[in-house]
This record gives C-alpha cells, structure tokens and sequence, in this order.
C-alpha cells in the first residue's frame, strides 16, 4: 500500500525520510546490476495543483534518486469549457536522465482510458471489447503457487 510496509519500523521523522532513501537507492542497485526497471509507485501528497517531482509523499529523495519518474493521474473533466471526451486519464513524464524527453502539461500528456470491463490502461486505439485470458478464469476456479514462486 505505501513504502512503509517495505521498511522496518521507523521511530522518528527524520529516521523516516533516511530510510526511504535508502531503499530507493537499494531498488536502484538491483536494478542497475541486474539491468532490470523497478517501478516503485508512490502516491502524492493531498493536492489538487498539477503534481511534479515535489508532489511525491515522503522523502524528496525517492524522486531525486529515480531515474524516470512517470505521474499518473485523472485527466481534466473539462477542456475549453467543455466536456473531455477524448480520454479520462494521463501519463505525464516529468523527469528522464535517459534521453531527457519530458512529458508535462494536460495538452502534451499520453492520454489513456481506463476500461472498467478488462480493467485495463488503455489508449484511444484500443477501445474495442477484446478479452483477455483472466476474464475467462472460472471466478471460483483460485490459483495456487509454490512457496519458491513467491517474492516474500
């Protein structure tokens, strides 16, 4: 749900924002050695303005140690006064150390749609009903894993 469940308890503030940088740093080791990405989804603080790299609750340093940072949010229900009927969602880029290519702004944004019936991101494109492997699983039919197969 948070970065806390991933880091021992934590007494003091401070102490707080220490330890989430170094975990940041840790994934950014994993990656790096096994030149693998980490997605590690962190949520804003409460604001209603556009989000950018301070908007990341926590410590600054789970964006300043990032090498991409991506910002997914609800798009804007209004354009020019009117209705948005081109998509409800929006994928912003607002910091790239790989090539620079930033993505800022509701007009520049990658605009996507949530589709309720796969429960899916998608783009305009991909509108069409198509379904997926999982919505034909029996829903009383569970799934079962080894001990090995799972990561905690």
């Amino acid at each position: 749900d948070n970065l806390m469940t991933a880091m021992d308890i934590v007494t003091k503030q401070n102490d707080l924002y220490l330890a989430q940088g170094n975990f940041v740093h840790k994934l950014k080791q994993i990656a790096m050695r096994n030149n693998v990405a980490v997605l590690l989804i962190a949520h804003p603080k409460k604001d209603d303005g556009e989000l950018n790299n301070d908007s990341v609750s926590g410590s600054s340093d789970i964006t300043n140690k990032a090498d991409t940072v991506l910002v997914y949010s609800k798009a804007k229900k209004k354009i020019s006064g009117e209705d948005n009927p081109e998509y409800d969602n929006r994928i912003n880029v607002i910091k790239n150390r790989h090539n620079g290519w930033l993505v800022i702004g509701e007009q520049e944004a990658i605009k996507l749609f949530f589709s309720k019936d796969s429960k899916r991101v998608i783009d305009k494109g991909h509108l069409s009903k198509q379904t997926y492997g999982w919505e034909k699983m029996d829903e009383n039919k569970q799934m079962s894993f080894d001990d090995d197969d799972l990561p905690y």
